[in-house]
């Protein structure tokens, strides 16, 4: 299934790009067909570090709150000792709240980015064994190389049948040090995820599988799993042998690649076996990772 662009929304019909909500609205915008974005989104996630977030607002509550203690607790005249805790309980105190507040900040948004990639893995062990693509229909797993004919731009701008790339980038802020002075630490991190696909068949020695679909997941094959914020570089390229999962059915090869003819001569093939991923069960691309790009 692949999406037919332009996007609108359904309630005012204002139309844009896709993938973003209507402004006016609030709403998902649409296709032609009444069906939503169905590429994967670009996982945008910045969040500060304690450090940046800290800084300068929290050190200035902690100052106040360090000379209302004395304040406070001269009015009692406690002994040397007495003081001495009173500060450093306020301030510890002061200090876990601030701790939690940020971990509550950023908790949630990395506990449903977590909780995405624990439900992808759990859908990558219960999937069917591989079967030979000239025997497989229904919801299947095959195996087999890859044969590209519509790439798409990969994260080094070369051509390529499929990736997903997951990036880490640190920014570097000033923040206030002691005695008025700045010195240099990181403020904030943000984690990219990027991936597309594009046309390309999936050939083992008993036949053809053609992925063409808006609704896919590319993941890691084999190999430890990697956490929501651990770069990660996946591209699927001519030759390479890859499995693909998800729903899919046969259909005539001259109807399904008329278009592709030239590349493989596919137009008398009996018939082709067709990946059609919906919303609720993409079609997964499972390769090899490859190097990991360097943060940028």
């Amino acid at each position: 299934m692949r999406n037919q662009p332009p996007f609108s929304c359904p309630q005012c019909g204002d139309t844009g790009l896709g993938g973003d909500k209507c402004l006016r609205c609030k709403i998902e915008l649409v296709d032609k067909a009444g069906v939503p974005a169905l590429s994967p989104p670009a996982v945008f996630l910045g969040h500060p570090t304690f450090m940046g977030f800290i800084d300068p607002w929290a050190r200035w509550v902690a100052t106040i709150a360090f000379v209302l203690t004395l304040i406070t607790s001269f009015q009692y005249s406690p002994g040397i000792v007495e003081l001495f805790v009173l500060v450093l309980g306020v301030q510890a105190v002061l200090w876990g709240g601030i701790y939690q507040v940020y971990r509550f900040f950023i908790g949630g948004r990395i506990k449903r980015l977590r909780e995405r990639l624990r439900a992808l893995q759990a859908r990558i062990a219960s999937a069917p064994a591989v079967t030979p693509i000239g025997a497989a229909s229904g919801v299947c797993r095959v195996r087999g190389r890859v044969r590209v004919l519509t790439p798409v731009k990969g994260p080094l701008g070369q051509p390529v049948a499929a990736f997903l790339e997951r990036r880490k980038r640190q920014t570097v802020g000033l923040v206030s040090a002691k005695r008025g002075t700045q010195v240099e630490a990181v403020t904030a991190v943000t984690v990219e995820e990027m991936s597309a696909a594009g046309v390309f068949l999936v050939e083992d020695e008993s036949g053809a599988a053609l992925v063409d679909d808006d609704a896919f997941v590319v993941a890691q094959l084999g190999g430890a799993s990697k956490d929501w914020n651990e770069p990660l570089s996946i591209v699927v390229n001519e030759g390479d042998e890859i499995e693909v999962f998800g729903p899919a059915e046969r259909k005539s090869g001259a109807v399904m690649l008329s278009e592709h003819a030239k590349q493989g001569g596919y137009r008398d093939a009996g018939s082709v076996l067709v990946f059609d991923g919906k919303p609720a069960e993409r079609v997964m691309i499972l390769a090899k990772s490859a190097a990991v790009v360097l943060n940028g």
